[in-house]
């Protein structure tokens, strides 16, 4: 597979960029000429079940959502109105993984200045941003130190 050239649900060709990161099932890359979304791109086609939950991920979207999380923007498509192999999301910058602040060695390093008010903090905003996906309907199923993302502040 090309990993040059996607399509959004509007059939615009997305033209992926360098690769930002990769997990146990996709690759995030940056779009050209696109500084505020990257892409997440699947290494196997995703079953129909799966292709399924993103267009309603799309479909279901809202503030609250997308105030809390890189909600999903649009399918990605490898051909024109073809499968879904990937999508949209907004681009997260200035923020670290979790495990930098819960960890005190890290914590000293990425951190400086954080204190205990400050975990407790970050731990109910946390709290506060599973809510809001229970109550729109969604369930968390990836739940792990590198998906959850602080800042300083």
């Amino acid at each position: 597979m090309d990993l040059c050239n996607f399509f959004d649900n509007n059939n615009r060709l997305i033209k992926i960029g360098r690769r930002i990161g990769s997990g146990g099932e996709g690759t995030v890359y940056e779009i050209k000429n696109d500084p505020y979304n990257v892409a997440k791109i699947y290494h196997q086609q995703p079953s129909r079940a799966k292709q399924k939950k993103i267009k309603l991920m799309v479909l279901n979207s809202n503030d609250e959502l997308k105030s809390i999380s890189a909600w999903p923007i649009t399918p990605l498509h490898y051909h024109r109105n073809g499968a879904i192999w990937g999508f949209i999301m907004p681009k997260i910058s200035g923020f670290e993984p979790i495990h930098k602040l819960y960890t005190p060695a890290q914590r000293k390093n990425f951190f400086p200045k954080s204190d205990w008010n400050h975990l407790v903090i970050c731990a109910r905003n946390l709290a506060a941003g599973f809510s809001i996906m229970h109550k729109s309907g969604y369930i968390i199923g990836d739940v792990n130190q590198g998906n959850v993302l602080v800042n300083k502040d």
